[in-house]
């Protein structure tokens, strides 16, 4: 809504997208479970307001607006991205990280490693779908790897 009213300039409202708007969901975004689809519902309304503000037609084709800016895109990133991101960064920051939260990282992923039965590694092949290893986080971050290797 603020955007929606501001008299801000297509660069002031670039600047608020890339450095208000996108750090402040981005912050808790590696510590939640959002499909793409519920991600894309809850960034839908900011991101039209702000793609407008920045000059951009609302239609414009999304492969433009999230292309990168060096090739010409507008460089607007999705939210699933960032959440994916964010988690891998969580994951292997805290597996390099040598105290206890490190610890229990290693703990977690051998456990569920064992708990799946799978002679290889849950990362290895993330699209595989391993039902009774009930762990939302985990679920969403082999489906964004997945996601990620479809490219």
């Amino acid at each position: 809504m603020f955007l929606q009213q501001s008299h801000l300039t297509p660069y002031e409202t670039w600047t608020y997208y890339f450095s208000i708007y996108l750090p402040s969901i981005g912050f808790a975004l590696p510590n939640t479970a959002f499909t793409e689809t519920e991600l894309k519902e809850i960034d839908k309304q900011a991101r039209r307001t702000s793609i407008s503000k920045c000059g951009f037609n609302r239609n414009t084709q999304v492969e433009i607006l999230e292309g990168s800016s060096e090739l010409g895109g507008a460089g607007f990133c999705k939210i699933y991205t960032k959440q994916g991101l964010g988690m891998t960064q969580q994951i292997v920051s805290h597996l390099r990280a040598n105290n206890q939260a490190g610890t229990m990282a290693q703990i977690g992923i051998k456990w569920a490693q064992y708990a799946s039965g799978m002679e290889y590694s849950i990362f290895e092949v993330p699209d595989t779908d391993i039902p009774h290893l009930d762990l939302i986080n985990l679920k969403a971050f082999c489906k964004f790897l997945t996601d990620i290797t479809d490219l």
